[in-house]
């Protein structure tokens, strides 16, 4: 058990830890409920039976009926505070987790397992939920329960008991062997469990390349070996499980065979009357399922304290975002890199660049893939940080930015754009849920795909699919250009627009960019020498470094002669 973990487990309980004591002390509570039962039942059955005193034999069987209907009644009452409770601690987890996966660079993004994150965040957490309920409701109040229980009995019937007491070590160590063993075949299955979750994952992402590849049958019997496995520890996992709960229900009946031997023969001998063995009988009974409801909640508890584990190792990943500035910003589109070196892993990308991005100026960054002119983009969006020199946004140095303000005002249409499974809408207005209409149309006519959508089946409530698969290139780009530009921004990141946009549609689109009022900042990202047709400035990016082409006043003569120096030097 990782005690930090338990620490920031506990944690989440701050400020409902009267609630948790309350319902303890309710549970344990109901163990007193035990003497009226157990003088009810002696009473019928020393004295009432025997007088064949019907009326009040009723009478103690309605008592015994009220006791028991308070019991249920302690029961449910103690049942719904403690899911409460459990259920807003493990939400609190949940936001945790979610938050620290925003705290995170996208460094560790880039390199992380997102299969195992993806079942870290929703199966283990699941998992602590489960052991949650089973600590809440299973194993603190019987335990409370069994305390209580023992003591009562222990004053009631001092000789019986301690005949229980004495087989009590035998059971407990029988028990603990049994929890060993669930605890290590439940670390397999969570082993197996994330390999066969990595699995499914990476076939449902990659089921074009699959077939592309021929690779079906190949994947097939690769995740039939991770399928495998988990069948496996996943049958040994339950078997076990069942086996401990079976183990417990014999703990039960050894101890009722016990008290039948030990009170018969009491009753016997004349040392208990019969309403004493059966009243002591009920309150072992009671005892029993008290045992047998704390043991039984341990596997659950084992199997949650891994997932605990691994979740607090997460959230004790330190890997901080590139900039922390708390200053908002009006924005108007100029962005200043200032002698900007970057090295990836100890390999240099980008070397001393110098570059200004002005607003109502279109710029065009030229280079082969590869280049660095992505890494650009992450830079100039504050997503990763130069490992020397600095960028200025409206004068300010991004330090003092607040990067999520200034994001707001940026709007990036990256290579290959992300579309989720959604509608036209849907995606447009991601992140913008209260546009309106007006500006939804106007974002779409802009982006020249308007016209498109509107002959779709149902407009902008299309649904997409998957990735927007059901979409060409073309549609997913304009698609994402709309949602750029909903935003209105004041700087415009286009990368490789004319990967999915020929020359007509290009210099539509830039037309009507240009036509804004008030104009952006426009940044072309491209490996197509054509794309300088549309910039009013360019530059090529060649071995990390930058340097300038045309500028403000050159124009298409000296744009020919350029184009022609450097056909065929970048892939097309």
């Amino acid at each position: 058990m990782k005690l930090d973990a338990w620490r920031r487990y506990l944690a989440y309980y701050r400020g409902m830890q009267g609630r948790v004591a309350l319902s303890i002390v309710l549970a344990a509570g109901q163990a007193l409920l035990v003497l009226p039962l157990a003088f009810l039942v002696r009473t019928a059955f020393d004295t009432l039976i025997p007088a064949r005193d019907l009326w009040l034999l009723v009478a103690a069987g309605v008592g015994i009926f009220v006791v028991s209907l308070a019991n249920n009644a302690v029961t449910l009452a103690v049942r719904h505070m403690t899911l409460d409770v459990t259920k807003r601690a493990v939400a609190a987890l949940r936001a945790e987790l979610l938050a620290q996966c925003y705290a995170l660079s996208r460094h560790f993004h880039t390199h992380a397992d997102r299969g195992r994150l993806h079942a870290l965040l929703v199966h283990d957490t699941e998992r602590v939920d489960v052991m949650s309920n089973a600590l809440l409701n299973g194993f603190l109040p019987g335990a409370c329960t069994a305390v209580v229980l023992s003591l009562v009995l222990l004053y009631l019937y001092p000789v019986l008991f301690l005949i229980i007491a004495l087989i009590m070590p035998l059971l407990i160590y029988t028990n603990k062997v049994s929890a060993t063993r669930v605890r290590e075949t439940n670390e397999k299955f969570h082993r197996a469990f994330a390999t066969f979750s990595r699995g499914i994952f990476f076939v449902l992402q990659t089921m074009d390349l699959q077939r592309i590849q021929t690779a079906e049958r190949f994947e097939r019997q690769r995740q039939g070996e991770a399928r495998d496995t988990l069948r496996v520890t996943s049958a040994e996992m339950a078997w076990l499980s069942s086996a401990h709960r079976a183990q417990q229900n014999l703990i039960g009946v050894f101890w009722g065979v016990i008290i039948l031997i030990a009170g018969g023969w009491a009753v016997a001998q004349n040392w208990m009357t019969v309403g004493d063995l059966l009243s002591y009988y009920l309150a072992v009974s009671l005892l029993s399922s008290s045992m047998v409801s704390t043991l039984t909640a341990i596997p659950q508890i084992v199997e949650g304290n891994a997932s605990l584990k691994w979740l607090y190792e997460f959230l004790q990943t330190r890997d901080d975002l590139p900039y922390h500035g708390t200053r908002a910003l009006s924005f108007q589109g100029n962005v200043r890199f200032a002698d900007v070196w970057f090295q990836y892993d100890d390999a240099p990308i980008l070397r001393g660049v110098n570059l200004e991005l002005r607003r109502g100026m279109t710029t065009a960054i030229l280079g082969p893939n590869g280049a660095g002119k992505s890494t650009l983009t992450f830079l100039l969006l504050g997503l990763y940080r130069p490992t020397r020199g600095a960028l200025f946004a409206e004068g300010m140095v991004y330090d003092d930015v607040a990067m999520e303000q200034l994001r707001a005002q940026i709007g990036t249409v990256m290579q290959d754009p992300l579309i989720f499974a959604g509608s036209v809408r849907e995606n447009i207005t991601y992140g913008l849920p209260d546009a309106t209409e007006a500006q939804l149309e106007r974002a779409s006519r802009l982006a020249t795909v308007d016209e498109f959508i509107r002959t779709l089946p149902n407009g902008y409530d299309t649904q997409v699919g998957e990735d927007g698969k059901l979409l060409s290139g073309g549609q997913r780009q304009r698609i994402a250009l709309a949602r750029a530009l909903l935003r209105e921004p004041a700087l415009l990141i286009l990368d490789e627009p004319t990967n999915h946009l020929d020359a007509a549609s290009m210099a539509a689109l830039m037309e009507n960019l240009k036509a804004l009022e008030p104009p952006p900042a426009i940044l072309l990202i491209s490996h197509d020498l054509h794309i300088a047709e549309q910039a009013d400035e360019v530059y090529e990016l060649r071995d990390g470094e930058l340097s300038g082409w045309l500028r403000f006043e050159t124009r298409t003569r000296e744009h020919a002669g350029l184009h022609a120096a450097h056909e065929g030097t970048y892939e097309q």
